[in-house]
């Protein structure tokens, strides 16, 4: 397939989720017919690293008690049996 067609060029925001790096305003080209912002975003989500146990534990727990309190089916999560 051919490469869609340049389009005009089209200015964003971009707030990072490190609190430490500053909010920047960028531009990028579009492509007519052509949605750019999956190619254009990917690299800037894109993670490899591993999460710190302390912070899965700590939002792993925070969920469970949510589904636990917001669903009132404790009496209905049983351990299996051996």
């Amino acid at each position: 397939a051919p490469a869609p067609a340049a389009g005009p060029a089209f200015t964003f925001v971009c707030i990072p989720a490190d609190t430490t790096v500053p909010v920047s305003v960028e531009t990028a080209a579009s492509a007519t017919g052509s949605d750019v912002l999956p190619a254009l975003l990917r690299p800037r989500f894109a993670d490899d690293a591993a999460m710190d146990e302390a912070t899965v534990a700590r939002e792993t727990a925070a969920r469970m008690k949510g589904m636990l309190h917001s669903g009132g089916a404790a009496s209905a999560l049983k351990a299996p049996s051996a």
